[in-house]
């Protein structure tokens, strides 16, 4: 028999093939183009992309992909239609259900499909179904009898690990309630369910929180009614797992109480490695929405075929993208990708949790610290907790600084509710990764790293847009860390640090001193002032346009600069900038502007900030293995001038390439200063 050269299946009834088509991709009309020419299965999968497709076949030079996708621990596969041109997400699976016959009768015959095609399970339609409980009570009873990794107790003892307070819910008739009990009088090692979820906080619509004005009616017990409904679903979930101790945090830690929140918010990831399980509620937005009531969407079958000794039906579906399916490190800019993966709390509280149960939007998931599944059977991506671990094993080359960079990317992208929770909640994972690293912290950066953690960029580069455009990173108007800290700028980032290719540095600056203040005295905890004293070269220059509008290089003030030649010197400039008199005949200078996009595009007119007097402080030259074509490349931060003496605050970065016969880093020296940056 022929063989399809798209789909790979034989041709039941080959006619003219035409031009043979790669394997690797093609087009909707390849697809009508073999479907004629006797593919039957490239008819269903034509079916399938105007099925699932239907927008985006407008347009025919849509190119696909078709691959195969792996099971967990089962025969069989299915097939993705992939379609990488527009979104790079977006598939669907083909796939076998021998359970599952539609009116068969009216399901066309097809008589050849690609070679491992094999069956899967269907996902029930609603989460209330017995098959989607019967899943989640077997994940917790296998891994509470055979996983011995998730039965360790967390290392520290109960008085840190160990909420002040928790849930007990207590049924009474037809009325069950919760009520607020202090850990000291329950056991040492009480075993009780985490949640993690969105607020949604909204000002016509607040969450249920505990404050001082209702905290006794709080520990006297309300009726779980009386809930938001996101917290009555958790609260149900626990009842029917056999398990009356919960902890929500609006509700465990006394939200108008700055004393108690910094106590409790510093046990965050002992709370959630200490519980028994943690319910992730990942497809509402608030704490108001349900996940029980949730309805998936469905499968349709297109097709039938004889799959041995049975009938089967050929069903496709959208390809679950949700939880442990989702590429937890990468964007998903048109994707309906599950709320709280838009949420930067609770990175960590998946990340660190023993065992979770994930209600997502496509179906329940299941992770463990020794396993993962769910009720789709597909094979998962690499999750948060799986990457953590390989970054910090000992065995692997993968440097933890790496991980934790990585971690930064993704966590910067999330959002907040208060922008003051940059520091706090990453906090917990700080924590565990501080002896892989092997560094005291400081505010968001590692210590024994200083120098080369200075080179994050944002992700969006800052320029002068005229007005405001919510992909741009702003600085806000509250302290949350020094201007040397990503944690400073309320926008994504990244590592610029991972072009250097070599371990061949050549140190520019050195660290004088670090100071943060907490007022906890945990070094992990909100920082309320810091600063770092570096000696470095600095160099006055300034801001010049390269592309009006759009984006800016250095001009270094040539006659107190060395008058090396350079290349042109690139910077990312990390919010919005502006010019200010330092007073009192001291000249001018640029500072960081704080406050809102709104507020700074009303104020400014125009870059007023070109040409005004900044400084190029370079922290470290990498040089690559030498060749005739060899580049050393320069790495440093600009800084703005503040009041006082040797006080700066960063601007952003900037780096230069140049020959090694350019510069010669000798004369650096000559512009060394001791220099403070707030």
């Amino acid at each position: 028999m022929s063989q399809c050269t798209i789909c790979l299946s034989s041709l039941v009834k080959p006619r003219n093939l035409g031009n043979k088509v790669t394997s690797d991709e093609f087009r909707v009309s390849d697809l009508f183009e073999s479907s004629k020419t006797g593919c039957e299965f490239c008819r269903v999968l034509l079916e399938a992309a105007q099925a699932k497709f239907s927008e985006e076949l407008k347009c025919d030079p849509k190119l696909f992909l078709l691959f195969h996708r792996g099971r967990q621990g089962r025969t069989g596969t299915s097939l993705a239609l992939h379609s990488y041109e527009e979104d790079p997400w977006v598939s669907v699976d083909i796939y076998l259900a021998e359970d599952h016959i539609d009116d068969a009768s009216s399901l066309p015959l097809v008589q050849a499909c690609p070679p491992g095609l094999g069956t899967v399970k269907e996902v029930p339609l609603a989460v209330e179904s017995l098959e989607t409980w019967e899943f989640i009570k077997s994940q917790l009873q296998h891994c509470a009898q055979n996983h011995t990794t998730c039965h360790q107790t967390h290392p520290l003892d109960p008085e840190k690990s160990l909420p002040a307070r928790l849930l007990r819910l207590q049924k009474e008739g037809d009325i069950t309630t919760v009520r607020l009990v202090s850990t000291y009088s329950l056991d040492s090692n009480p075993k009780y369910v985490a949640l993690s979820y969105s607020w949604g906080y909204t000002p016509d619509r607040p969450p249920l929180t505990t404050t001082h004005s209702n905290i006794a009616q709080m520990q006297a017990g309300i009726d779980i009614a009386k809930a938001p409904m996101c917290l009555q679903d958790t609260m149900l979930t626990c009842l029917r797992l056999g398990i009356d101790l919960l902890w929500i945090d609006s509700l465990c830690i006394i939200q108008d109480d700055a004393g108690d929140w910094a106590i409790e918010s510093s046990k965050m990831g002992a709370v959630y490695q200490s519980a028994f399980l943690t319910i992730i509620s990942a497809s509402t937005s608030s704490c108001h929405d349900q996940f029980l009531t949730k309805t998936r969407e469905g499968s349709q079958a297109i097709a039938r075929i004889q799959n041995g000794a049975k009938e089967a039906s050929i069903r496709v579906r959208r390809t679950p993208i949700g939880g442990h399916h989702l590429r937890w490190h990468e964007v998903y800019p048109r994707a309906p990708i599950d709320p709280i993966d838009t949420r930067a709390w609770t990175i960590q509280e998946r990340a660190l949790s023993t065992r979770a149960i994930m209600f997502t939007g496509v179906e329940v998931q299941w992770e463990c610290r020794e396993s993962k599944s769910c009720e789709c059977g597909l094979e998962a991506e690499e999750t948060v907790r799986e990457y953590i671990k390989f970054g910090l094993d000992p065995a692997n080359k993968w440097k933890p600084m790496s991980t934790w960079e990585t971690l930064l990317v993704e966590y910067s992208r999330r959002r907040l509710t208060v922008e003051a929770d940059r520091l706090p909640a990453i906090a917990a994972l700080a924590r565990v990764m501080a002896p892989s690293i092997n560094s005291d912290y400081f505010a968001g950066l590692w210590k024994t790293e200083l120098l080369t953690g200075l080179c994050w960029s944002v992700w969006n580069e800052w320029y002068f847009a005229g007005a405001p455009d919510s992909r741009q990173p702003y600085f806000s108007k509250t302290y949350i860390a020094p201007s040397v800290s990503w944690a400073s700028v309320v926008g994504q980032i990244k590592y610029t640090t991972n072009l250097v290719t070599t371990n061949k540095l050549d140190w520019l600056a050195s660290v004088v001193a670090c100071y943060s203040s907490q007022g906890t005295g945990d070094q992990f905890s909100r920082v309320i002032e810091a600063y770092v004293d570096l000696k470095l070269p600095l160099l006055p220059a300034s801001i010049v346009d390269r592309e009006i509008g759009k984006s800016y290089e250095i001009k270094l003030d040539t006659t107190s600069s060395p008058s090396n030649e350079y290349g042109v010197i690139q910077l990312a400039i990390d919010g919005p900038i502006h010019h200010v008199s330092l007073g009192d005949g001291k000249g001018f200078s640029v500072h960081r502007f704080r406050g809102s996009l709104e507020e700074y595009y009303r104020k400014e007119e125009g870059a007023a900030f070109l040409g005004a007097p900044i400084y190029f402080a370079p922290l470290f030259v990498n040089q690559p293995t030498p060749t005739r074509w060899s580049r050393s490349t320069v790495w440093g931060i600009l800084l703005g001038r503040l009041p006082g003496e040797n006080a700066f605050e960063r601007l952003g970065t900037a780096s230069c390439t140049v020959g090694e016969t350019k510069l010669d880093f000798g004369e650096f020296p000559k512009y060394e200063k001791v220099v403070r940056i707030y």
